[in-house]
């Protein structure tokens, strides 16, 4: 496997060191982080956001990534029997969950992840339809909760709420346990602070069982709906008014075009219930599953986001090797000299990034056809004259480990 230099930046969006190796293929990582947690053993770093907040608390008991499906099981199972107080984090492709234990139990459970908020395991429990809890939510003003206005309006009753709420805590424990490979978790113990609105004092035994139930019940799923961003496809002649409510959700939306995890998020039924319906209506012939084919803004604005990617990777080493003052203003002249202002109007920034809208771009080639192969030409050329313009301030060994770098980069872009 090739590897490369992991570059990071400081607040400044100066590079400040090396730190470590980048699998060959991988998005670039450079970029500003925050500490989450720190042990002389280990740093685990969150890609900085302006509305992120990570606070550095307690000690680091045990971290690693997610290899199966029943690696997050097993580390809970860990954490019961050794009754360790504190949060285990869950980041999956574009999720962070929280679980907080304490001596065995389940006191709290977070999640930023949209399937697990309370309006959706309302209408996913039937207690409430879509539009009940989204006319409740049009009048919701901050720092009012959801729950609370439910219980002023009559829909439920406090005793409900509160049920509704460890439900929720179960809900997302089981969105947990089922984040697959390619996610990462870790946990935080010995003086980390449990979540200060704990609700809940679930036994963790009892969710365990009730969690491999839902993975086996998963695994059979997958038989049949091998992943979920597989795209149903409604076959000709299916008459879905003898289905059920949800299932004729499912059915409604199956167009070939939407994955299941956007079946899922819509419909508000959730990856686990969404799958399971599917599976059935696989398993009758009802609909066939097929792999989404981008549309042509989509593969315009993937082919952008990573030269996006690979310019400012190219700026990041010359930052460190050279001038960007310099590299910069050379590209900038070469895009004036050659007209390619009009495809690139604001030039290249400070940090190598580009701002180019597919859009706009319409206008100027005409047809969906010319769209993608304009933007690959003109990027590619680009990439090529911004490694030209690197070389002018850069060692000539610096710059020729750059080039094959790049070169590598373009030709995984598959172009």
């Amino acid at each position: 496997m090739e590897t490369k230099d992991l570059l990071m930046k400081d607040d400044q969006g100066r590079v400040i060191r090396v730190v470590g190796k980048e699998r060959d293929g991988d998005v670039p990582l450079a970029g500003a982080y925050r500490i989450v947690v720190s042990s002389p053993e280990i740093l685990i770093l969150q890609r900085a956001s302006e509305d992120s907040v990570c606070q550095s608390q307690g000690h680091v008991l045990m971290a690693g990534e997610i290899v199966g499906h029943t690696t997050v099981l097993d580390i809970i199972n860990v954490i019961s029997a050794s009754r360790w107080a504190g949060n285990l984090h869950i980041y999956g492709r574009d999720s962070h969950r929280v679980l907080s234990f304490d001596k065995g139990a389940l006191q709290h459970a977070s999640s930023d992840y949209p399937d697990d908020r309370l309006n959706k395991v309302l209408v996913r429990m039937g207690i409430l339809t879509a539009s009940q809890v989204e006319s409740v939510m049009r009048d919701l003003e901050p720092p009012m909760r959801l729950g609370k206005l439910l219980v002023e309006r009559g829909y439920i009753s406090r005793q409900q709420l509160f049920d509704l709420l460890n439900k929720q805590t179960e809900e997302i424990f089981f969105s947990a346990i089922l984040e697959t490979k390619g996610s990462y978790l870790f946990i935080v113990g010995n003086g980390s602070q449990i979540n200060p609105s704990t609700i809940a004092h679930i036994p963790v035994q009892e969710l365990l069982l009730r969690g491999a139930e839902r993975l086996d019940s998963l695994k059979q799923f997958e038989s049949l709906v091998p992943d979920i961003e597989l795209c149903p496809e409604l076959q000709a002649g299916v008459e879905g008014t003898q289905l059920d409510p949800k299932t004729r959700l499912v059915l409604a939306l199956s167009n070939g075009q939407r994955s299941l995890r956007e079946i899922a998020s819509e419909t508000w039924l959730g990856k686990f219930e969404t799958m399971k319906i599917t599976k059935e209506l696989v398993r009758k012939g009802h609909v066939r599953l097929k792999p989404r084919t981008p549309s042509t803004q989509e593969e315009a604005r993937r082919l952008i986001g990573s030269f996006d990617e690979l310019l400012r990777y190219i700026f990041a080493v010359v930052e460190q090797h050279g001038s960007v003052v310099q590299t910069r203003e050379e590209i900038n002249r070469w895009l004036d000299r050659g007209g390619r202002f009009d495809l690139l109007p604001y030039g290249i920034n400070e940090d190598g990034s580009i701002v180019l809208d597919p859009k706009d771009l319409m206008t100027q080639v005409g047809n969906d056809q010319q769209l993608v192969k304009t933007i690959r030409d003109t990027l590619y050329e680009l990439t090529s004259f911004a490694l030209f313009a690197a070389s002018l301030s850069m060692p000539a060994e610096e710059e020729l480990k750059l080039s094959q770098d790049v070169y590598r980069r373009l030709h995984s872009l598959q172009l």
